[in-house]
């Protein structure tokens, strides 16, 4: 019953850490969207230089969260397939 409830568990942080990282990859999206959004107001001299550098410190963050989110998920999947008893990542489907 330990194990089931271990199993149980890992699998349910790796959906957890799944999702983080798909939304992760939204908020890269977006940041990226924002850089070249403020970066065309700036050179077109409607926007100023705090913009953009806020702008790029934004998309810098979310680069790195997505790191993050893509080192925790794939941690959950070693998690998961040591309480399944076997570390075969290719038993495990991506994504």
């Amino acid at each position: 019953q330990s194990v089931s409830l271990d199993v149980w568990r890992a699998y349910q942080l790796l959906n957890t850490a799944r999702e983080s990282f798909l939304s992760s990859e939204d908020l890269l999206v977006s940041a990226k969207q924002s850089e070249r959004v403020a970066l065309g107001r700036y050179k077109a001299g409607a926007g100023n230089i705090i913009d953009l550098l806020n702008a790029q410190s934004s998309h810098a963050n979310a680069r790195l969260q997505l790191i993050q989110a893509q080192y925790a998920w794939l941690t959950q999947k070693a998690q998961l397939a040591q309480a399944l008893g076997r570390l075969d990542f290719s038993s495990i489907p991506a994504r």
